[in-house]
């Protein structure tokens, strides 16, 4: 392999731990060559506040059933456009025209 589309290609058809190992391989010979490494993010207080305060909102409307609500809205708008229908005498499916 000399090209890296071929050293890709040829990642890419790693097991995950195989993946993995390439990655740590990578990281420590960057590191081992100097290679600069990007700087940690850096969040304020009230950002990460901000995000915990939405993710608790969600997961209370989610146990409240908003979710479903939602779901089953979105299910309505999109009936009319497709709906699978099984034929009888046969097993492919189709499409239905709207106002069926």
């Amino acid at each position: 392999m000399s090209t890296l589309s071929e050293i890709e290609e040829a990642a890419a058809r790693l097991s995950p731990e195989q993946k993995q190992e390439l990655i740590l391989f990578l990281a420590a010979r960057l590191r081992a060559d100097g290679a600069e490494m990007p700087s940690p993010r850096k969040y304020s207080r009230e950002e990460m506040d901000s995000w915990v305060a939405r993710d608790e909102a969600d997961m209370e409307d989610f146990r409240r059933g908003a979710s479903g609500a939602f779901l089953i809205r979105a299910c309505s708008l999109l009936r009319p456009l497709l709906i699978e229908v099984h034929h009888e005498k046969s097993s492919g499916w189709r499409r239905e025209t709207s106002g069926s």
